[in-house]
């Protein structure tokens, strides 16, 4: 090795005693490039030839490799995406102060933004609370290269101020990380086809990706319901707007973004989006359950019915799926409708109730002794009536 590198301009000194094994080196002024052992190393092989060095297999034993318990979920979640025709982006957990601040209260909860101490630039001087502002550059940066359509998603972590209590506990507390994915779409989805005219995709369009995604994703139905105050009904168009909620508890919200929220972006135009929590996502993937093809007729029967204006259409299906039982097989919402000859202060929903049992045909009695235990209910816990009658 002295030999090698002494033509190269360094200088190798005798080891010292008791270091036999080692040469004490010393750089020459214009090799800059050189500043640690392997370094030195490289230099030996260069000279040497990479092609005289035997190439060995390290040894390695092999194991079942799992993923993370949160990280089989996350995957899920955005191979859902992908296959509902999304493009996933990716930015920096840096992000600028300002629009956080709009954004950050709907899903991450309270507490303060994280400031850092060094940051790169000013644009990037805390930690993002939300993914949305993100995911709104990229809309502009793709409406100012020419591409007005655009449905982006992205998972990924925010971070919270953690409230300490006192003392040293201030210096140490860790910033609080979940794990969200968002998602935002402008203009008409999907690929252009000669068969069909592009459409833009809507709110319902939105809705139902996000219900198919927490089913995916959380193994657990989502219920949509208006969102409340001091979550995204700040920013939100209030006709296009929704909490999501898992058990009662809250992990996110969909809706339109009021024009109000995204000026300082320059997208004319509707901009829908949802942001949901997959932090407490189970690992595993949920059961399929699986039923066989009837093999008996349906029986179906249709409702108008008038209620108070300010009953939700969920809890009016809440009631039905629990007097109709085993035997009501969907319920499914085909009209609403508000105005004269309707009193003020109500509203009409018609539904379709479809019946079924696996073991035989329904007769008409049974079927309209579970419709007149509906409509009892239905006057006596939310105030119903069945219209025309």
């Amino acid at each position: 090795m002295a030999a090698v590198l002494t033509p190269l301009g360094f200088q190798v000194s005798a080891p010292e005693p008791g270091q036999e094994e080692n040469l004490v080196v010393q750089v020459p002024t214009w090799r800059v490039d050189v500043r640690e052992e392997v370094d030195l190393i490289e230099e030996v092989a260069r000279m040497v030839g990479y092609d005289q060095i035997p190439a060995t297999v390290p040894a390695f034993h092999s194991t079942t490799a799992h993923a993370p318990r949160p990280a089989a979920a996350w995957d899920r979640a955005r191979s859902f995406m992908a296959a509902a025709g999304f493009a996933e982006a990716i930015h920096f957990p840096m992000a600028s102060r300002g629009p956080q601040e709009r954004f950050a209260a709907a899903v991450a909860g309270n507490g303060a933004l994280v400031t850092l101490d060094n940051p790169m630039n000013r644009q990037m001087d805390t930690l993002r609370a939300s993914l949305l502002p993100g995911l709104l550059n990229s809309l502009a940066h793709n409406r100012n290269r020419g591409r007005d359509h655009a449905q982006l998603f992205e998972s990924g972590r925010i971070f919270r101020e953690k409230a300490p209590a006192s003392g040293k506990a201030r210096e140490m507390a860790l910033p609080v990380e979940r794990t969200l994915l968002a998602a935002v779409s402008r203009g008409h989805g999907g690929l252009p086809h000669w068969g069909r005219q592009p459409r833009d995709l809507d709110f319902y369009d939105l809705k139902g990706i996000l219900e198919g995604l927490v089913e995916r994703a959380m193994g657990e139905p989502a219920m949509l319901t208006l969102p409340g105050t001091g979550t995204a009904a700040e920013f939100l168009d209030p006709l296009a707007a929704a909490q999501v909620n898992i058990h009662e508890g809250m992990i996110g919200w969909i809706g339109r973004l009021a024009p109000a929220a995204t000026a300082s972006w320059d997208l004319p135009g509707d901009i829908l989006a949802f942001e949901i929590d997959l932090t407490e996502a189970p690992a595993a993937r949920p059961l399929a359950h699986h039923t066989p093809l009837p093999r008996h007729p349906a029986a179906e029967r249709d409702l108008a019915i008038i209620l108070p204006a300010e009953v939700r259409y969920h809890s009016l299906e809440a009631l039905l799926r629990a007097c109709g039982g085993s035997l009501l097989e969907s319920v499914s919402l085909f009209d609403r409708y508000e105005g004269s000859p309707i009193p003020a202060g109500r509203i009409s929903l018609a539904v379709r109730l479809t019946f079924r049992a696996a073991d035989r045909t329904l007769t008409a009695p049974e079927v309209q002794n579970i419709v007149d235990r509906m409509v009892s209910r239905l006057r006596t816990e939310q105030g119903g009536e069945i219209r025309d009658t």
